[in-house]
């Protein structure tokens, strides 16, 4: 009597009861050979049985109908409270079948991309969204992740990419895709995508910010020439590159002759003005590949790659005659061994530039 309610199982019942009743009048008839009794109750008896199964029926019918109306009630209430919620999520939500055509699209992602649900419904998602370069690359990675897939599973995969809105601003987004496949393999893209434009922007002005203070750390602030630091950083770098392809390389420590003195007579902004038109004059005399940095006060230091020693002195007499307001400089030249310490290295030019001071200064000297 499952799903019959109490009203009709009291006339279920006494419809059995009268089929029950029925029955035993049949027995009695046919026991006593009464046929018109026997005929009677037999009559009775089919009467009461088949109303009894057509009100069961009747009944259940109804009930069922009115469980399907009841199960069709809540699942539209619960799409309708799933869309609302989806509406009022902040990153937009969109979904796609198998050949990522557009089936859901909430609110966010109307205001993201400029597209309304009723135009984004039914179109192509690569070719709505992303340009052109990125379409490729997303159908790759969603076929790979349906290459994975099998009946009941659920596989996920995050990206970046760029996306255009239908203005065609481009918009930096990152994306969480979720792909289910149901029981019969239909599989069903989920996507929730953010923008992260700002993000990117910030995060590359703040790159750009390290870059300039990076490259601030390594430049000599008066004369714009590269630092000590940075001087010793390319040392390395040349030294290891020169280990790597054989060929020679030269430093050459300079000194400006007389500066202290210099100072003295004009003062230290006239001083300063000097040491600022010498670099630049330098930086002229030299080859474009030679290095020369500020090396602390009125010394500089010049790295020659790919030089021998004697090219060296060619490059450094003209940085000699290059220097400006009539002032003279000693210069210390040395050649890498192909073995030795840096420290080594620098020395031994530092020895150099001495024995051109001490032999009367405005002359280069290249070490042994």
């Amino acid at each position: 009597m499952l799903g019959v309610s109490s009203t009709g199982r009291s006339l279920v019942s006494v419809l059995h009861l009268a089929a029950l009743i029925a029955g035993v009048v049949a027995l009695t008839a046919l026991i006593t050979g009464s046929d018109p009794a026997w005929l009677q109750a037999v009559v009775l008896f089919a009467i009461a049985s088949l109303a009894a199964s057509e009100l069961i029926r009747t009944i259940d019918a109804k009930r069922a109908m009115r469980d399907r109306d009841e199960i069709k009630q809540e699942l539209a209430t619960s799409e309708e409270r799933a869309s609302r919620i989806l509406d009022l999520a902040p990153d937009a939500y969109i979904a796609t079948d198998a050949d990522h055509k557009i089936r859901n699209w909430n609110a966010a992602a109307e205001d993201m991309f400029g597209w309304s649900r009723e135009l984004a419904i039914g179109r192509d998602l690569p070719e709505l969204l992303f340009t052109e370069r990125e379409r490729g690359d997303y159908q790759a990675r969603l076929g790979t992740l349906a290459e994975k897939s099998m009946a009941g599973s659920a596989l996920s995969d995050s990206h970046e990419f760029t996306a255009v809105r239908r203005d065609g601003v481009e918009l930096a987004v990152a994306a969480s895709v979720l792909l289910l496949v149901d029981s019969d393999g239909t599989r069903n893209y989920h996507a929730f995508i953010r923008d992260i434009s700002d993000h990117k922007e910030q995060a590359q002005s703040q790159a750009e910010m390290l870059a300039r203070e990076k490259q601030a750390a390594r430049v000599d602030v008066l004369t714009g020439l590269s630092n000590r630091r940075a001087w010793d950083e390319d040392l390395e770098r040349e030294m290891a590159r020169a280990r790597r392809s054989r060929q020679p390389f030269c430093v050459a420590l300079i000194d400006l002759d007389y500066f202290k003195g210099y100072n003295d007579v004009y003062g230290h902004q006239a001083g300063d003005h000097l040491l600022t038109r010498a670099a630049r004059a330098w930086q002229l005399a030299v080859r474009s590949s030679d290095l020369v940095a500020r090396y602390g006060g009125e010394e500089f230091a010049v790295l020659l790659p790919d030089c021998t020693i004697q090219e060296a002195e060619v490059v450094m007499d003209r940085l000699r005659v290059a220097t400006p307001e009539g002032q003279t400089v000693s210069i210390g030249v040395s050649q890498w061994d192909g073995s030795e310490m840096l420290s080594t290295l620098v020395g031994r030019a530092d020895q150099a530039l001495y024995e051109a001071k001490r032999s009367g200064r405005d002359r280069v000297v290249l070490a042994a």
